[in-house]
This record gives structure tokens, C-alpha cells and sequence, in this order.
């Protein structure tokens, strides 16, 4: 290490030993660890496994919920309120059309109210968390059981996400259907998890790490049993 430390510091006036500098530069790099100005370090150091760390969670893609997290509304009730603005009677339909499924009502109610992306309530702090995970960048997908039209919407306006995920008509992405779906994509313990409702337990259950957003204490108390919340956005009583 000694003999590295000087040539690092006369390589700066002599060619050769620059030369030789470099290429061991490089065979540190090789071999693993973090190449620093004065050697490589260890990969069992604090700054070697922090940047690991770091890598790892880069790596890894990060979804979100939309309804109570990343807004604190829920878009079938702002879809509900314009629709009963818009045409009382249509609100009449919303039996009928719930014995399709839940899937089928969000998308029969999605498509008679148009929702305003810009008026929601969206979640400040949240958002500049995911400012932050996306400049490093990281994979962000919004992951919702609202209507995949409204949510397309609300993620072309948001502007951070890479993907979309959301009912269809037909699923109800919600639940075990939403763990199913990331882990039919991602694999289990292959994302990441925000999300704010008891309903978010079993997503939490195949995530690698647990992002806690205004969810309940009890929930919150929960979650962090498990070991694995990585961050949370809650509401100072909480």
C-alpha cells in the first residue's frame, strides 16, 4: 500500500510512473472494491458496502401506490364527484354496473368523468423523495387499482414514472392480485413498495424493502416489525 501511495504522488511528474499508476488503478478496479485517489478499498469497508448498498437499490425498481400515497384521495371517488356533477343519473348505474366486478365499475365511471391530473392532492414530501430516486436513476412505476386510463393521466402529468401499471376492466389490481402481478414480473423480493393501507400487506409481503405513506399506526408498528421499512412518510401523530 505504501509503495502505491508514492507513486501515486510522484506519478504526477513522471510519465512511466503514471503509466504504472494507471494500470494498477485498473487492477483495482478489476478485482472488486472502490478505487479512491490513494488505493482500493476493501470490499468489507463501511464506503465499499454503502456504495454496494446503494447500487443495489438502484437496481431495483421502485412502485408505487397512487390512491392514499402518492395522492391523498382515491380516484374513484374524485371520478364518482365529477360524475355526479356532470349527470346525476348516471350515479344510479354505479349498482349496475358494480355486478360487473369492481374492475368493470371503475372502468364504466372512468369513462363518463374526466379527472383534472393537476387538481389532485398529491403528497409533497413524497414526491420529492421520488425526484430524488429518479436522478439517481432509478426505475419508478406507478402501481394502482384505479383505472388504467385515469392513471395514465395522473402519470403523464406527474412526469417521474417509466410505467404504468392498473386495472383493466377485468383485474382489479389490488391486494394479492397487485403481489401476484410484481412478482410475475419482478420476482419475489425483486422491487420495491409504497404504499399506504392494510390492502397494501400482502405487496409489502413479496417486496424486497417497505415504503410506509400515511398509513394508519397501527399499520405503521406492523410493517415495522418486519425489518424491512426503508423509509416513512407519515403524519407527525403517527
Amino acid at each position: 500500500m505504501f509503495k502505491l501511495m508514492f507513486i501515486l504522488e510522484c506519478a504526477s511528474e513522471n510519465p512511466l510512473l503514471r503509466l504504472l499508476a494507471n494500470t494498477l488503478a485498473r487492477k483495482g478496479l478489476r478485482r472488486g472494491g472502490v478505487w479512491t485517489g490513494m488505493g482500493r478499498l476493501s470490499n468489507d469497508s463501511p464506503t465499499a458496502r454503502a456504495a454496494a448498498d446503494e447500487a443495489a437499490a438502484s437496481a431495483v425498481p421502485l412502485c408505487v401506490d397512487l390512491d392514499g400515497t402518492l395522492i391523498y384521495s382515491d380516484l374513484l371517488w374524485e371520478s364518482l364527484t365529477v360524475l355526479r356533477r356532470r349527470n346525476f343519473w348516471w350515479v344510479l348505474m354505479v349498482p349496475v354496473w358494480f355486478l360487473g366486478g369492481r374492475a368493470n365499475l371503475k372502468r364504466q365511471v372512468a369513462a363518463r368523468a374526466t379527472i383534472d391530473p393537476a387538481r389532485l392532492p398529491y403528497n409533497a414530501a413524497f414526491m420529492e423523495f421520488l425526484r430524488g430516486e429518479k436522478s439517481r436513476g432509478r426505475r419508478l412505476l406507478l402501481v394502482s387499482a384505479s383505472e388504467r386510463m385515469l392513471v395514465e393521466k395522473v402519470a403523464a402529468h406527474v412526469g417521474l414514472f417509466d410505467e404504468v401499471m392498473a386495472s383493466d376492466g377485468r383485474t382489479n389490481l389490488r391486494g394479492r392480485a397487485k403481489c401476484a402481478a410484481l412478482v410475475a414480473r419482478f420476482g419475489r423480493g425483486g422491487y420495491d413498495y409504497a404504499g399506504n393501507s392494510y390492502v397494501d400487506v400482502p405487496v409489502w409481503e413479496g417486496a424486497r424493502k417497505i415504503i410506509i405513506v400515511n398509513a394508519p399506526g397501527a399499520l405503521v408498528r406492523k410493517m415495522r416489525a418486519t425489518g424491512r421499512v426503508a423509509a416513512e412518510f407519515l403524519h407527525p401523530a403517527k
